[in-house]
């Protein structure tokens, strides 16, 4: 529909999708040709995946402002979002659960369905995350955790993904 493609080099593994790529630039569309363009792609499909790039709140802009970022774009789409945080940046699960309280609180409501951890010590802190989440009355999914190299032995790339998928159901039902 008249969007950016991904060039070869940054599309590793689209072959496997059942529909190519294309690009939602919030710095380029308005919010409905956003939303119809969302929509026209996503047409049939059971889960769509929507990829942010730098940080959640950067934009391409030099004007301080939201424009162009991952977090307008989920705002205009209303799109739940998993959100991958860097573990090995935090010593316990509480700075983690400060963080996503954060995210919650952003104006504008940003809809976080789940976290996912990357680069963590030990997986007992996906249960501490957990249950810290639970404590401060967040409904974030915990849907798991990739250690850092060498660090245990982890769960199945299956696993991750079926949590993936249960945590879009269950926010698309709520």
């Amino acid at each position: 529909p008249g969007l950016p493609q991904y060039p070869p080099e940054l599309s590793y593994g689209v072959g496997k999708l059942p529909q190519h790529p294309a690009g939602l630039d919030g710095w380029l569309l308005s919010p409905d040709a956003a939303r119809a363009a969302f929509n026209s792609l996503s047409a049939g499909a059971d889960i769509s995946l929507v990829e942010g790039c730098l940080g959640m709140f950067d934009s391409p802009g030099t004007d301080d402002s939201e424009r162009g970022s991952t977090a307008q774009l989920a705002q205009w789409l209303q799109a739940p979002m998993v959100l991958i945080i860097d573990a090995q940046a935090f010593k316990s699960a509480r700075g983690i659960v400060a963080l996503l309280k954060g995210y919650a609180a952003v104006e504008g409501g940003l809809a976080v369905a789940g976290v996912i951890l990357n680069k963590m010590a030990n997986e007992s802190l996906l249960g501490e995350l957990a249950n810290g989440l639970k404590a401060a009355g967040l409904d974030v999914a915990v849907l798991g955790g990739v250690p850092q190299v060498g660090a245990w032995h982890h769960s199945s790339t299956a696993a991750v993904a079926a949590n993936i998928q249960h945590a879009c159901v269950r926010c698309h039902s709520a």
